[in-house]
């Protein structure tokens, strides 16, 4: 049974990269270092876009799992997903040592890259 919900699997399929998709990058989005790229949560219609950065690794520091759409997406594209989970920003970052070194850890291990690191909003973690 059709329910009128698209997945993320059938909106990557159908977008192609001439489309107004390709162009469409996360809120916030900000490339930190050649490879190494932040911003908000991705939406499937940022999913075209990060595609085109071929991405290795996507690290969410995100206080729930990454939703579906976001798992098929780097399923698709055929990246690894990492989910750090972090406490919502209230006043500040709430994030131990350990858990800053495993984030950088994977930051910085060059077969991770290119890798896009998110937050909720992109703006408080990231």
């Amino acid at each position: 049974a059709k329910t009128g919900l698209m997945t993320a699997s059938s909106f990557f399929t159908r977008q192609n990269k001439s489309s107004i998709y390709s162009i469409c990058p996360p809120f916030r989005f900000e490339s930190i270092e050649e490879g190494v790229y932040r911003g908000a949560y991705p939406t499937m219609r940022n999913f075209t876009f990060l595609s085109s950065l071929g991405l290795r690794t996507i690290i969410s520091l995100i206080p729930e799992e990454p939703s579906t759409d976001l798992a098929t997406f780097a399923n698709l594209v055929g990246a690894r997903t990492v989910w750090i989970k972090t406490p919502k920003y209230k006043e500040n970052v709430n994030m131990d040592k350990d858990t800053v070194r495993s984030v950088l850890e994977e930051m910085i291990c060059p077969e991770n890259l290119p890798l896009y690191v998110h937050c909720i909003d992109g703006l408080h973690v990231t």
